[in-house]
């Protein structure tokens, strides 16, 4: 066996993970928040929070290891989609 060739053959798949496009790599710049959180922004307690992700009316968590967190933009847009129907019930 050649070792120049497996040598080629290695660093091509190494040079190839490297070139991956930049759209494949998920953008880091938005906050994940832990439980307490969320329940500092929506001012709602533990039990309500999880009862609603149940039922799906609020952002589904996702999770790093052991910890559950969520979006800071998703739990935003909830805040202010309950905001909006709050305002749209009152006219």
């Amino acid at each position: 066996m050649n070792p120049t060739a497996s040598s080629a053959t290695g660093a091509r798949a190494t040079s190839a993970a490297h070139d991956a496009p930049a759209a494949a790599v998920p953008a880091v710049s938005e906050r994940a928040l832990r439980l307490p959180g969320v329940l500092a922004m929506v001012g709602l307690g533990r039990t309500a929070v999880l009862d609603r992700v149940r039922r799906g009316e609020f952002p589904q968590p996702f999770r790093v290891g052991r910890a559950c967190l969520w979006n800071e933009s998703s739990v935003t847009a909830w805040l202010r989609e309950q905001a909006r129907r709050d305002a749209g019930a009152q006219r």
